[in-house]
């Protein structure tokens, strides 16, 4: 962010539109999409991130908060960040660097950057990450089905109560997420990343950096600590499009760290964007931010 405006500009985000694959269907549906990821930016801007989120999330959306578990429902995620006091006064910005439709147009997915600021006179402590979103068309209309905002918010969240366990995330890319899992658990994370991700996967690095394709995302799971890691996840909620060729998962995870004074668990939680083809699910991004301490599945 500079002087307020998104990181990337709209313009040059919609010269990629041309080089999207699919018909010309599918690149106004591209196209509209954008459209629609940038108005909720500039709509945070001006007038706040709650009630840019009120706005556009659907009614069954569900918001990755760092710090908070899955909060699920468009009323409970208004709830939840209205009762923030640390937004206030906050600007928040984002822009996509990736982003693709589904063959039949009802469902999108984006990854791409994000600014915090703290507005003064101007916009001050301006602090960058990443994010990860799914959309689902509604009429005419595309409504935030998840957002996973990859950087710290400040202060720390005051927690909503709990909620009941929801029935099983079910269909095609749930079912890609659960084999995912199964082979981290008995193979170990970096091989299951590297047999999941697409050939043009991204993760997304503490330092700020991408992770890109198979190899490198292998790589970075590789490195230090987490390479004797435990891995345990599921998926809490899924959604394919009819067309079924793309599809989003999200889900809470522990990760059981060994080490000299006995083992150490981190607490996530997560947003899977998925591409299917053939029978097969490979991701395109995966990233995740902290939750309360928890079983994966309550």
């Amino acid at each position: 962010m500079v002087c307020g405006r998104p990181v990337i500009r709209f313009g040059l985000i919609l010269a990629l539109v041309g080089a999207l694959p699919g018909t010309a269907a599918a690149q106004s549906s591209a196209a509209s999409l954008l459209a629609a990821e940038q108005a909720a930016s500039e709509l945070s801007r001006a007038e706040g991130f709650v009630h840019a989120l009120s706005a556009i999330t659907s009614d069954e959306a569900t918001l990755l908060y760092p710090g908070a578990d899955l909060i699920t429902g468009r009323a409970a995620i208004t709830a939840f960040l209205a009762n923030q006091p640390e937004l206030e006064g906050l600007v928040v910005q984002w822009a996509p660097l990736h982003l693709e439709v589904s063959g039949d147009g009802t469902l999108g997915v984006s990854w791409g950057t994000l600014s915090l600021g703290i507005r003064t006179d101007g916009v001050a402590g301006v602090t960058n990450g990443k994010y990860l979103a799914a959309w689902r068309r509604v009429g005419d209309l595309w409504r935030l089905a998840a957002f996973a905002p990859l950087v710290p918010f400040p202060g720390t969240p005051v927690l909503p109560a709990g909620r009941a366990q929801t029935d099983p995330a079910v269909g095609p890319a749930a079912a890609a997420d659960r084999d995912f899992a199964a082979m981290a658990a008995r193979s170990g994370a970096p091989v299951a990343f590297e047999a999941f991700a697409a050939q043009d996967a991204v993760t997304f690095s503490g330092s700020g950096l991408l992770n890109r394709g198979p190899a490198a995302i292998r790589a970075a799971l590789e490195g230090g600590a987490l390479r004797t890691a435990r891995w345990e996840w599921a998926p809490m909620v899924a959604e394919t499009a009819t067309s079924e060729d793309l599809g989003f998962t999200i889900g809470r995870a522990t990760i059981t760290i060994p080490g000299s004074d006995g083992d150490r668990q981190a607490y996530s939680k997560y947003l899977s964007l998925w591409r299917l083809e053939g029978g097969k699910g490979r991701f395109l991004a995966d990233g995740g931010n902290q939750r309360p301490p928890g079983p994966v599945q309550p």
